[in-house]
């Protein structure tokens, strides 16, 4: 099994994954404020502990062991043991996703609390703990979509494209040792073939060494520190080229992996990868699976990957979710460029959401629909930027992400404009699709289209900005036996499998042509079947491929 965390690993970690005591309440009241939690939210009021549960697993998951949807109203508690050995290092316990809200105790005391379902949060626990046996617990409680808060596509009232909600320890928890002077992160980012710049953060300005294996550098820590790079290999998705180094600052040992690619606009504003133009054929992958919801082990997750680059495909759309740091690891190993979502949040009218599918010149601007949008409440704006922001704090040193999609559809969008800004000053080296679909501004640095309903033609950006076609497809073609309910969506139906490999053809070519005229990216609707979708290349089961991977490849290769 890989490390949780791949990019900063130590060696002296616990993973806390497996069985817990769990148990779900009534609120006593509900708080459903952000950043001004009341003191029903903090008190200390454990249940009763009677069940069980897989973490892991969401409550709502059959491999959870409990099968139950936690409503707005109630609690979730979680608890187990944990045994410490006195020691002279700093103790942490890190949380790779809790979804929505998570209190942390430990021996009855509070010591953190987190908000944001998709991001990961950690906390220095060592003040806390005593010789032996101590008891870690956490209260969750989760909104699902009663509230304007980051939940992607779950509700309680799955339907269409909207699917079943979780909440609760999705993500692995791991406890993990580090010295009281320690590294804090590594980041990498290439200028050229020749330059990139390293910051190794630290808890004090010192020097840190680097240890390729084939050779060793020493950078101060805290600074961008210039190195060399002229005669080591960049990353492509031809050419995933992983170099494992071996960091050490003060008594702290960490082992992670560089990689370098840059990445720019051509005169003709096509994507550039490592100075060379770069078409980023890609498909959507939303990270579903029928037993585990939202959390794929890490054979599951390889499994899809290494489909998606049999296929065909060079990149993938990580659609309205943040995976693990494992999922991003694997991209980085297999070589797929990745598409990052903002996970969305409000409630969009059909107006905002639906309307523009069918009649694409309808926009509406987005300083003044906030209501159509769905994004009236202000605590609903400032809990998805500060989710953004943490989203490119989480990810930003997995090279492997090309691009971030802030505002999908018209789902929760907002002040688009300032919203990029903010978050392009938050990262300066990466594209950024600010309004993927419909309702552009005609400002940023793409024209993002959705074409589902008609034939997608090209047309150069008036604005002379770079256009991707960031999604087209919905092909329903279903298999018997291995759906997940008789419904279907609004795509289009395909009765065989010679249909439905004609109707790719159809398309694919199209996207050909298309990138010959000035098309830099596009993204086919999706690797897998989700409940009531049934356009993927692999049923929802991952039982099913739909056809033979050798005729798909000679469809998709672009």
């Amino acid at each position: 099994m890989l490390h949780p965390n791949k990019k900063l690993e130590r060696p002296t970690i616990e993973l806390l994954d497996g069985i817990w005591d769990c148990e779900i309440i009534k609120a006593p009241k509900v708080d459903t404020s952000f950043n001004k939690q009341n003191e029903v939210t903090l008190k200390y009021n454990p249940p009763k502990y009677t069940k069980k549960i897989t973490v892991p697993y969401s409550p709502e998951t059959e491999r959870s062991g409990v099968k139950h949807t936690l409503l707005p109203d109630e609690e979730l508690w979680y608890r187990r043991s944990y045994i410490y050995k006195k020691s002279n290092k700093k103790t942490f316990i890190h949380f790779i996703a809790v979804d929505w809200r998570a209190v942390l105790f430990v021996n009855k005391a509070l010591v953190a609390i987190h908000e944001g379902g998709y991001t990961p949060f950690e906390a220095d626990i060592t003040k806390y703990l005593n010789e032996g046996e101590n008891i870690i617990e956490v209260k969750v409680h989760d909104f699902s979509d009663t509230q304007p808060y980051c939940r992607g596509k779950q509700t309680l009232k799955p339907h269409g494209m909207w699917y079943r909600c979780q909440s609760g320890i999705w993500q692995s928890v791991y406890i993990e040792e580090r010295s009281n002077e320690y590294i804090k992160d590594i980041y990498t980012e290439t200028l050229n073939k020749d330059k990139a710049i390293v910051i190794i953060s630290a808890t004090s300005n010192d020097i840190a060494t680097i240890d390729f294996g084939f050779s060793m550098i020493s950078v101060e820590t805290n600074k961008e520190c210039m190195i060399d790079i002229s005669r080591l290999e960049l990353w492509s998705p031809d050419n995933p080229k992983l170099y494992p180094v071996k960091v050490a600052f003060k008594e702290d040992r960490v082992s992670s992996y560089f990689t370098f690619r840059y990445l720019s606009y051509s005169d003709d504003n096509r994507f550039m990868l490592n100075g060379q133009k770069f078409f980023s054929n890609g498909i959507l992958d939303q990270g579903y699976s029928p037993i585990g919801y939202l959390t794929m082990d890490e054979e599951e997750i390889e499994n899809d990957l290494t489909l998606i680059k049999k296929l065909g495909f060079n990149s993938l759309r990580k659609h309205i979710k943040v995976e693990p740091p494992m999922f991003y690891y694997l991209c980085d190993k297999i070589g797929i460029c990745v598409w990052q979502d903002m996970v969305s949040g409000g409630n969009p009218t059909i107006v905002a959401s639906s309307l523009p599918a069918v009649m694409q010149s309808f926009k509406l601007t987005d300083k003044d629909h906030h209501a159509l949008f769905g994004r009236k409440e202000q605590k609903g704006k400032d809990e998805f930027i500060q989710s953004a922001e943490e989203t490119i704090k989480a990810l930003n040193n997995y090279k492997c992400i090309i691009l971030w999609t802030i505002f999908n559809e018209g789902w929760g969008q907002f002040n688009s404009t300032d919203v990029y800004l903010h978050l392009r000053n938050l990262d300066k080296t990466r594209f950024f699709d600010k309004t993927s679909g419909w309702h552009d501004q005609g400002d940023g640095e793409i024209a993002s289209y959705h074409y589902y309903f008609q034939e997608y033609k090209f047309k150069k950006d008036k604005k002379e900005r770079a256009t991707v076609l960031s999604e087209f497809g919905g092909n329903i073609f279903r298999i018997k036996d291995h759906v997940y309910n008789e419904k279907d969506f609004i795509y289009k139906k395909i009765e065989t499998e010679e249909e439905f490999l004609q109707r790719l053809k159809e398309q694919f070519n199209n996207i050909k042509i298309q990138k010959e005229k000035g098309l830099t990216g596009s993204i086919y609707t999706q690797i897998s079947d989700v409940e009531e979708e049934s356009n993927g290349f692999i049923t929802f089961d991952r039982k099913v491929i739909k056809s033979s991977i050798e005729e798909l490849n000679k469809i998709i290769s672009i």
